[in-house]
């Protein structure tokens, strides 16, 4: 996971715009009624890809983070293959990598 110091600076890319972009899309009230708390991109930036097996679930949408939403960001399981489960379970979001 993270192997790479481009695929870390993407990582923590992808958490320096989550609120803004999940805001922009469902709106401030969608926010507000979700499980989404201040801690949750905390955590996921001080803690890495290993968080992902802690909270696997995006608080606003309930999709899993390594899966992605089509139209709001690609699957984590790119970044974060090991703690997404690829090498044990390849799925079609997982890195080619992992087979």
């Amino acid at each position: 996971d993270l192997a790479t110091s481009q695929s870390n600076a993407s990582w923590h890319a992808f958490w320096d715009k989550y609120l803004e972009v999940i805001t922009a899309y469902y709106g401030n009230d969608r926010i507000k009624f979700s499980n989404f708390t201040n801690g949750t991109v905390q955590n996921m930036k001080n803690l890495g890809c290993s968080h992902l097996q802690t909270a696997p679930y995006e608080p606003v949408t309930g999709v899993l983070w390594c899966d992605g939403i089509e139209d709001l960001f690609s699957p984590l399981s790119y970044l974060c293959p090991e703690s997404c489960g690829c090498k044990s379970s390849f799925t079609i979001n997982c890195p080619l990598s992992c087979v």
